[in-house]
C-alpha cells in the first residue's frame, strides 16, 4: 500500500552512521501479511512480534486495574463474571473492553450490585444478534 511505501522511504533516510529514526510500527493481523508482501520493507524491520491475548487470570487483573483507575473501590464484576468476560472475549483487550463497558450500563440500568455472568451473556447476545462482533 501507499502508506507502507511511505514508510519504507522514511526507512532510508540516516543520521550519521544509523539510521535518522526509530519506528514503532504497530497493527493489527493483516499488517504482518502486508509486509511480507514488501520484501524491501520486511527486510529492514529488526524485529517482528504478535501480541497474545490475556490469560483468565491477566483479564481479571486488567478488568480490576480498569475498575480502579476508573475510581471504584470495590469488585463490580464477579469471579464467575470474569471468567465469563474472558471466554467470550477470547482474552483480546478490545473485545472485553467493549463486553464489560456494555455490561456495566445494563447493570447500572437494572440497578445490579454486581455484574454476574448472566448479564454478560446477555450482551453478548445482543452484540453477535446486531452482527457487531
Amino acid at each position: 500500500t501507499g502508506a507502507l511505501e511511505t514508510f519504507r522511504l522514511l526507512t532510508n533516510l540516516r543520521s550519521g552512521d544509523g539510521p535518522a529514526f526509530t519506528f514503532l510500527l504497530v497493527g493489527q493481523m493483516g499488517l504482518l501479511s502486508s509486509i511480507a508482501r514488501q520484501p524491501t520493507l520486511d527486510e529492514r524491520l529488526a524485529v517482528k512480534t504478535l501480541v497474545r491475548g490475556f490469560t483468565a487470570d491477566e483479564t481479571a487483573r486488567y478488568v480490576r486495574h480498569r475498575t480502579a483507575a476508573a475510581g471504584t473501590d470495590r469488585d463490580l464484576f464477579t469471579d464467575e463474571a470474569l471468567q465469563k468476560l474472558h471466554s467470550l472475549a477470547g482474552g483480546v483487550a478490545r473485545r472485553i473492553n467493549r463486553l464489560a463497558d456494555l455490561a456495566l450500563v445494563v447493570g447500572f440500568a437494572g440497578a445490579a450490585p454486581q455484574i454476574g455472568p448472566d448479564q454478560l451473556d446477555a450482551v453478548h447476545q445482543e452484540l453477535v444478534t446486531l452482527g457487531g462482533d
